[in-house]
Parts: C-alpha cells; sequence; structure tokens
C-alpha cells in the first residue's frame, strides 16, 4: 500500500470511531434522560419551551462535561458557515450557532466533539478543525421515539447512496445513515471519502 492509501485508511477508522462514540454517547443520555423524565414523546417540545431549557432538561444532566457555546468565534470556528457539500460547495443552511432565535443549542462533548441541536441534531466529530465537510467530519441525526437515528434513516437505501454521494450537490445529511445503517460502520469502497 502507498503511503496516501495508508492515510487515508486511518483517516476513515479515526472517523468511524469518533462517529460512533458520538452516536452512542448521544443515545445513551438519551436513554437515561427518558428514565428520568418520561419517554421522549412526552417531553415538553423544544419550540414551546425554547432550545435553552429543552437542553438543560432533557440533554444536559446526562451528558457529562458538555459546554455551550454562544457565537461561531466562542466555538472555535473562524466563519459562521463552515461547513461544505462534498463537492466542496459552502452550505449556508447550518450555522455553528442560532443567534436569532432560541431555536438551536450548541456545545461539546468532553472529547471535543462539537453538537448543535434543533429538530436535527449536527456532529463535527473533531470541532473547529479542517475539512469540515458532510460525510467526512461533519454528520446529522435527529431525535426519535427509538433514540437517536442518522439523518434520512427511514429513506431508502437508493436515495441515501445518492444523496451521500460526491455527484450531487446535496449537503449530504444521510451520510450517516449510510455508515450506520446500510454499511454496518464500515467506509466501503464506494463511499464518497
Amino acid at each position: 500500500m502507498t503511503m496516501p492509501v495508508l492515510i487515508a485508511n486511518h483517516q476513515k477508522s479515526v472517523t468511524i470511531n469518533r462517529l460512533k462514540k458520538v452516536y452512542t454517547v448521544l443515545n445513551q443520555a438519551y436513554k437515561l434522560s427518558e428514565s428520568e423524565n418520561s419517554d421522549y414523546i412526552y417531553w415538553e417540545k423544544k419550540d414551546d419551551i425554547g432550545a435553552t431549557n429543552f437542553f438543560n432538561k432533557y440533554w444536559k444532566p446526562y451528558l457529562n462535561g458538555a459546554s455551550v457555546c454562544t457565537s461561531y468565534k466562542e466555538c472555535g470556528y473562524a466563519e459562521e458557515f463552515p461547513w461544505k457539500t462534498m463537492k466542496g460547495d459552502r452550505k449556508n443552511s447550518v450555522g455553528v450557532v442560532d443567534n436569532a432565535s432560541d431555536n438551536r443549542i450548541s456545545f461539546y462533548l468532553s472529547d471535543g466533539t462539537f453538537v448543535s441541536m434543533s429538530g436535527a441534531i449536527y456532529v463535527d466529530i473533531n470541532g473547529p478543525q479542517k475539512p469540515n465537510i458532510y460525510g467526512k467530519d461533519f454528520f446529522v441525526f435527529t431525535h426519535t421515539e427509538r433514540g437517536v437515528m442518522p439523518g434520512q434513516y427511514s429513506s431508502s437505501e437508493e436515495f441515501i447512496k445518492q444523496r451521500c454521494s460526491k455527484s450531487n450537490n446535496y449537503d449530504a445529511a444521510t451520510c450517516s445513515a449510510r455508515l450506520i445503517m446500510i454499511d454496518n460502520w464500515q467506509m466501503t469502497d464506494d463511499y464518497p471519502w
């Protein structure tokens, strides 16, 4: 194997392991919260009580060492919209924080993983470090009655693979579903690395 192949394989392995860890941490926190606050379907809605209150009640007590940040600079990012598609285009649909309303809360886990929660859960497994690309270090999850699930988890395999691809300009929100549900925590040869 050549050195570039070895480096790429190592980067893929690190990505999978970090993604597994954050997926596990979030689901453990979810289950602990359910055990103290009742099932998710009975939780107060974020839109009714605000993201800050929702996080403080249902998530923060179960995420050891979670640290909230309230601006992209405080979160360590150089700009508000740092993430790019797999084609390299900047996506201005998801910013580091949402200062216009109490619709989303951003925080770091104790291991340095950046998480931003709204209706979706955005995860940057290495914080502001590069590459900041959907499907490489930035992934999307969602809250469900079953726990934290990959973004677009209920979509067809064909749809997920089409979206998690370098050949389109989607935000690749399906890449976590591809890695977790379709490719069984592996980056197969056709994964768009």
